[in-house]
C-alpha cells in the first residue's frame, strides 16, 4: 500500500509537468513513443523479453533492468538445514490421530508435554467435559502445528498419549506448483520495472493513465502470488497434526491376525463376560436412578392395596356376622 501512495505522488508530479510540455510537442511522437500506440497487451507477462519486436524509441539505457531477476523456473537450490530432507522437493506433512483413553486427564498432560518438548503450538482445540445426565464421556479435539524438523519425533510418540484407533498421513507436495508461482512472481517484477520505467519517461495523459493501471494491475497480482507463497512456506516449515482423545470405560483389545483357535476362543469368552457384566451393572443404574419416580409411585400403590384389604376384610367380617345371626335365629 505504501508503494502505491508514492507511485500515484509521483504520477501526480508527472502529470503537472506533462501538462506544460503538451504544447510543444505533436501527438505523433506517442506514436513513435509506443511503437504504434499503447496498449496492455504489449507490456504483458508474455511480452517482456528485450529481444520481442516492442521496443520503445527512448533516450533511457535498458542495459541491465533484467539482470538482477530471475526468470527461471525454480529456487536458487539452496535448501533449508530445519526442514526435513525431502530431495529438494516442497513437500507439506500432515497427519491425524484418534485415540482412546481410560485416564482423560493424563492423556491431555502427556499431549500437552509432548507440544511443548518439540517446540509446537495449539492452534485450536475443543476440550467436551462431558455430561453424566446423558452417559456421555469427555473427549477434545486438537490442532497442533509443530516445526518441520520435528515432525517424525512428534508422531513417533503420539502413541504414547493413548491407545491410538485410528491414524491417517496426509503429505501434499507442491512442488511445481511453488515453482510455478515463483516464475510468474519473477516475470511479473520484470513487468513492474520495466512499467516503471516508462512510465519515468512518459508525456501524455492518456499514456500514463494507461501505464498507470497496469503498473496497479501487475502490483496486485505481484502481492496475491507473494502472499501465497508466504502461506505455503509457514505450512512447509509447520506441519500440523490433529489429535483427537476419547474417554472410554475399557480399552478394547484386538486379537493379533494370526492369532490361534485357544487365543481367539478366549477373546471371545472375555468379551462375552464384559457385555453379560456391563448388562447388569446397566440394569442396576437404571433401577437406582428411578429410584426417586418409582418410591412415590410405590407408597400410594402400597396404601390403595391396605385399604382395598381392609375394606374386603370388613365386608367379609360383617358377611359372617349376618350368617351367624340368621343360625341363631332358627
Amino acid at each position: 500500500m505504501k508503494t502505491r501512495k508514492i507511485i500515484s505522488v509521483v504520477l501526480l508530479v508527472i502529470f503537472v509537468l506533462s501538462l506544460a510540455s503538451c504544447s510543444a510537442t505533436s501527438h505523433k511522437a506517442t506514436d513513435r513513443y509506443f511503437g504504434g500506440g499503447y496498449s496492455e497487451e504489449s507490456v504483458s507477462a508474455d511480452n517482456m523479453a528485450p529481444s520481442e519486436k516492442y521496443e520503445p524509441e527512448l533516450d533511457y539505457d535498458y542495459e541491465g533492468v533484467f539482470d538482477d531477476v530471475n526468470t527461471s523456473t525454480g529456487t536458487s537450490g539452496t535448501t533449508d538445514s530445519s526442514l526435513p530432507d525431502t530431495g529438494g522437493r516442497k513437500v507439506i506433512f500432515s497427519s491425524s490421530f484418534s485415540i482412546n483413553t481410560k485416564n482423560f486427564t493424563e492423556s491431555c498432560a502427556k499431549l500437552d508435554a509432548l507440544i511443548a518438548k518439540f517446540g509446537g503450538y495449539v492452534e485450536s482445540s475443543r476440550v467436551y467435559s462431558g455430561d453424566e445426565s446423558k452417559y456421555r464421556t469427555r473427549s477434545a479435539n486438537y490442532t497442533i502445528r509443530i516445526p518441520a524438523k520435528n515432525y517424525f519425533d512428534m508422531i513417533s510418540e503420539t502413541s504414547s498419549v493413548g491407545t491410538v484407533v485410528d491414524r491417517s498421513d496426509n503429505n501434499r507436495d507442491i512442488t511445481d506448483e511453488y515453482f510455478d508461482i515463483e516464475a510468474r512472481l519473477s516475470t511479473l517484477k520484470t513487468k513492474q520495472d520495466r512499467l516503471l520505467a516508462l512510465l519515468s519517461e512518459a508525456k501524455y495523459i492518456d499514456d500514463i493513465i494507461s501505464l498507470n493501471n497496469a503498473l496497479e494491475e501487475t502490483m496486485y497480482q505481484i502481492e496475491n502470488l507473494t502472499g501465497t507463497l508466504k502461506k505455503y512456506d509457514s505450512l512447509i516449515s509447520y506441519s500440523t497434526v490433529t489429535v483427537s482423545i476419547t474417554e472410554v470405560a475399557e480399552i478394547v483389545e484386538t486379537p493379533p491376525v494370526n492369532a490361534t483357535f485357544g487365543e481367539r476362543i478366549s477373546s471371545a469368552l472375555n468379551a462375552s463376560w464384559k457385555g453379560v457384566v456391563a448388562f447388569f451393572e446397566n440394569a442396576v443404574i437404571v433401577i437406582v436412578a428411578s429410584l426417586p419416580v418409582l418410591l412415590p409411585f410405590g407408597a400410594v400403590a402400597l396404601i390403595v392395596i391396605i385399604i382395598v384389604a381392609a375394606v374386603k376384610h370388613g365386608k367379609k367380617k360383617r358377611a359372617k356376622k349376618m350368617i351367624s345371626a340368621h343360625t341363631d335365629n332358627k
